[in-house]
C-alpha cells in the first residue's frame, strides 16, 4: 500500500478517536464517572463495543486520553503559554486568561473535578492519573519562571520556587472550586497572590 493510499486511513482513526474521547468527555460532564459506560461511548460514535477497544485498548487509555483533552484541548485552549515581558507578566497573563477560560466553560474544570473525586474509589482513575501527570508540566514552567523572577530581582529572594509553584497550582484549582461553591471571587485575589511572590 502507498504512503498516499494510508494517509485517508490514518485520518480516519485519528477522527475516530476524538469522537471517541468526546463522547466520554460528554457522558463525564452529564453523568459523573459513575455513568460512564464504554457500550455507551461506542454507541453514541456508531461503532460496536470491540470496535473501541481497538482504539482504547483499555478503560485506563480511554481515561488518561479524556484528562489529555480536558486539559490541554479544552481548558487551556486559546489560553497563552506564559506569554509577556517578565516573569510577572507571563504569570499575571497566564493566571487571568485561564481564570476567564474556566468562567466561559465550567465543564473543562467540572470533568477532572469529578475524575479526582471518584479516583480514591476507582482504581482505573487512579492508574491513569498515576500515568499521565497533568501538573507536571505547568509546575516545572511555574518553577522556571519564579528561579527567573528571583535573578531579575522580580520576586523576593527567600521564595522556594518550587513551593511557590506548587502555592500556583493550588490557587488555579482553588479557582475551579468556585464554580462547586459559592466563594466571593475577584480580580484583586490576583494583585493580592502577586504581591506575596514580589514582597
Amino acid at each position: 500500500m502507498s504512503k498516499h493510499a494510508a494517509e485517508p486511513h490514518i485520518s480516519h482513526a485519528d477522527e475516530r478517536r476524538k469522537a471517541l474521547v468526546e463522547a466520554a468527555y460528554q457522558c463525564i460532564a452529564g453523568k459523573g464517572f459513575s455513568g460512564l459506560r464504554t457500550r455507551d461511548v461506542a454507541a453514541q460514535v456508531g461503532i460496536t463495543h470491540a470496535t473501541l477497544h481497538y482504539y482504547f485498548p483499555t478503560k485506563v487509555a480511554l481515561i488518561q486520553a479524556v484528562i489529555d483533552y480536558a486539559v490541554f484541548q479544552r481548558l487551556l485552549q486559546n489560553v497563552p503559554h506564559y506569554e509577556g515581558n517578565t516573569p510577572l507578566e507571563q504569570i499575571h497573563r497566564f493566571l487571568t486568561v485561564l481564570q476567564q477560560r474556566m468562567r466561559e466553560d465550567p465543564s473543562n474544570y467540572l470533568v477532572l473535578y469529578e475524575l479526582v473525586r471518584s479516583a480514591p474509589n476507582e482504581p482505573v482513575i487512579q492508574e491513569a492519573l498515576a500515568q499521565r501527570d497533568i501538573f507536571a508540566d505547568w509546575h516545572a514552567r511555574l518553577v522556571s519562571l519564579i528561579e527567573a523572577g528571583i535573578a531579575q530581582g522580580q520576586f523576593r529572594a527567600d521564595l522556594d520556587p518550587g513551593s511557590a509553584a506548587s502555592i500556583l497550582i493550588t490557587f488555579i484549582l482553588g479557582l475551579g472550586m468556585t464554580l462547586l461553591v459559592s466563594v466571593p471571587v475577584s480580580d484583586e485575589m490576583l494583585v493580592q497572590l502577586e504581591r506575596l511572590l514580589t514582597g
